[in-house]
């Protein structure tokens, strides 16, 4: 098929319309109108309903794919690990202390020894503070840091008793059973950080394979490669050895999200022009129009029903480009005749009677656009279906010439 364009029978102005037309997105009206064009009046079901579908797929690739990860089952068995090496620490620690506890602290008052001429050798309550000793230094072996943990503090004071309970004053039971409850209540607290402490890894754990997924997710959510080694070397960052902590996890999450955003408009895009081109194929198919050649993805020539030929291009900023041509069996020089004008004047009605009716069709689908043809002319695009498509070409090449613009808008 080979385009020219060639004035009609005459020239009288009365003549004159337009055989270009466009659809523009409308401004949007209401909140509820899809916002990712910046106010343009997109709410369709069906590019919700792409964006989700596509979702599900690479979700699906996901499981399957971290379902055989060794690197993040050995990242998971190492966190199950070392949580649980906490839990039985500070199962062993609770346990020691209610011994503590438990064990009777008699400590005989300084002036019993002075009264019979002894020395206290060894205080009663020596095998506690040989017990807090070894709990205290089970603690500041537990890997948990605590900046203002009392521990240091104790384990000083204890060595301080040790010390004094050969010596010839030793305290009295009063202070003795003073600081035995302090320690006893600062261990509590102590236990209370680790719990506290554990929770939060479990919480980072959660956290961490919730990001692991995602990341994992989006890689098969664009094919630009950059993209995709960028979430694969965050992937590998993610599953490094060690512990996680919150703060290098939100690091993360925040890459993670610039890359995201990126990845969603690119997806967005593909949805809305996938959805929209599904439906209005599926609305001239319906009207009647017979599809006759898909020149590309966004480019297509449709017969209009009873004769004549109607191009439509989907143009940037989703406007549909629309130029209705006559079609000749073979090149001609000649005007149109009478005979082919009335023709194509009546089809031309037509086709900007359908044009309206296509419109309201795509609003109630989700698609709000205003129409708008273009200027008037006295030339008719002619459109030659012959056998030899490229001979024809060679044919009518001088007689080529570009068509016009609407406002500014490029045409096919």
């Amino acid at each position: 098929m080979t385009n020219d364009q060639l004035p009609m029978s005459n020239d009288r102005g009365e003549n004159a319309m337009s055989c270009e037309a466009v659809l523009i997105l409308a401004q949007a009206s209401t909140e509820n109108d899809w916002d990712t064009l910046g106010g343009w009046a997109i709410s369709a079901a069906s590019v919700a309903a792409l964006l989700a579908q596509y979702k599900r797929i690479a979700d699906a690739k996901m499981r399957q794919e971290k379902f055989s990860l060794s690197a993040w089952q050995d990242y998971f068995r190492q966190q199950q690990e070392e949580r649980e090496q906490l839990r039985r620490f500070r199962a062993a620690i609770r346990t020691e202390l209610r011994a503590l506890r438990l064990a009777p602290l008699i400590t005989p008052r300084p002036q019993q020894f002075r009264a019979r001429g002894l020395r206290q050798k060894a205080m009663p309550a020596h095998e506690q503070l040989n017990g807090i000793i070894k709990l205290l230094e089970q603690l500041s072996e537990s890997g948990v840091d605590e900046a203002d943990s009392a521990l240091p503090r104790l384990q000083q004071q204890t060595e301080y008793f040790i010390k004094q309970r050969d010596s010839v004053t030793p305290p009295a039971a009063e202070i003795m059973e003073g600081f035995f409850k302090t320690v006893q209540r600062t261990v509590d607290v102590y236990l209370e950080s680790l719990e506290e402490h554990e929770n939060n890894q479990k919480l980072v754990l959660k956290q961490t394979e919730i990001l692991l997924d995602n990341i994992m997710t989006y890689q098969h959510l664009t094919d630009n490669q950059a993209q995709i080694q960028n979430l694969n070397s965050l992937q590998q960052h993610l599953l490094a050895p060690g512990t996680m902590t919150a703060e290098v996890l939100a690091l993360f999450e925040e890459k993670y999200i610039l890359l995201k955003t990126s990845i969603d408009e690119k997806l967005q895009h593909t949805a809305i022009q996938t959805s929209l081109t599904q439906s209005l194929h599926q609305h001239l198919t319906k009207m009647g129009y017979s599809l006759l050649e898909e020149v590309t993805a966004s480019l297509t020539v449709w017969g209009i029903p009873g004769g004549e030929q109607v191009s439509t291009q989907l143009q940037a900023r989703y406007q549909i480009a629309f130029q209705m041509r006559h079609e000749r069996d073979s090149y001609q020089e000649d005007r149109l005749s009478d005979e082919e004008l009335v023709f194509f004047r009546q089809q031309e009605s037509r086709w900007r009677d359908d044009l309206h009716e296509l419109q309201r069709r795509l609003e109630k689908d989700g698609f709000g656009y205003r129409l708008q043809f273009g200027r008037e002319s006295q030339h008719i695009p002619i459109v030659v279906a012959e056998q030899n498509t490229l001979e024809s070409k060679i044919y009518l090449g001088r007689h080529n010439c570009e068509l016009g613009a609407i406002g500014g808008h490029n045409l096919i």
